[in-house]
């Protein structure tokens, strides 16, 4: 039996919380860098009524580092202006999830909180 790698994991665990009926990711900004080109930004679902913290899950299927322990604000570093980087982030995880292909990478929905 093949072992899995920890992002197959996270990406069979994330598929299990972004469902049919449940492709929402809600985006939290917690900071912004003087210069507007940086932002920490945090992702949940809700899953019976209850956010579950996606922002780690991320981080390991994506390209996308968390900042560390000893920052000040926790969340994903999202490099970048000009844009939606919460939508960003959330179409580099669909791409990731469930391909490009077939609408594939507009799986998932985002709003902000």
């Amino acid at each position: 039996m093949k072992q899995l790698t920890e992002k197959e994991v996270c990406i069979r665990e994330l598929k299990k919380l972004l469902r049919k009926g449940h492709y929402k990711v809600y985006c939290k900004l917690n900071h912004v860098s003087r210069s507007g080109m940086r932002r920490i930004i945090d992702f949940y679902t809700i899953v019976e009524d209850k956010p579950v913290y996606l922002t780690g899950y991320i981080e390991q299927v994506t390209s996308y580092k968390r900042t560390s322990l000893n920052y000040k604000h926790e969340g994903l570093i999202v490099n970048g202006c000009g844009m939606d980087m919460g939508f960003a982030v959330v179409y580099d995880l669909s791409c990731a999830l469930y391909g490009y292909k077939h609408d594939g990478a507009y799986r998932l929905s985002k709003e902000w909180l």
